[in-house]
């Protein structure tokens, strides 16, 4: 799905140093965010919504949470995405199913793809 919006709402753009960083979260999304204990913040200069995880199997469990709420994961050619993040937790047993990936072909062009 390509879309004339510059971002997708609602997916997870980082997973660093133990925090799931989702952007663009819709008010719907942000209410069921704040009960599963994420916060608002502002990461270079952009408001993202942060999870905290302690283990893999903590990770696991937060990010299938947040697959069956609709959330995308980022998925680039390199480094380590989110979406490779999900695919290795699959691959490992900690997860099971398939997710959507968000990826850009230029600026304001995004695709939505289940893996």
């Amino acid at each position: 799905m390509t879309t004339e919006l510059r971002y997708p709402n609602n997916y997870v753009g980082a997973i660093v140093d133990g925090q799931v960083r989702i952007k663009h979260v819709t008010p719907e999304l942000a209410s069921i965010l704040g009960a599963l204990g994420a916060r608002e913040q502002q990461v270079a200069h952009e408001s993202v919504w942060v999870l905290d995880t302690t283990s893999d199997q903590a990770l696991a469990t937060l990010l299938s949470q947040l697959r069956d709420l609709g959330v995308l994961f980022a998925d680039q050619p390199s480094g380590w995405p989110p979406a490779a993040v999900l695919e290795e937790l699959r691959d490992s047993g900690y997860v099971q199913g398939r997710f959507q990936t968000v990826t850009w072909r230029g600026p304001g062009q995004w695709v939505v793809t289940l893996k």
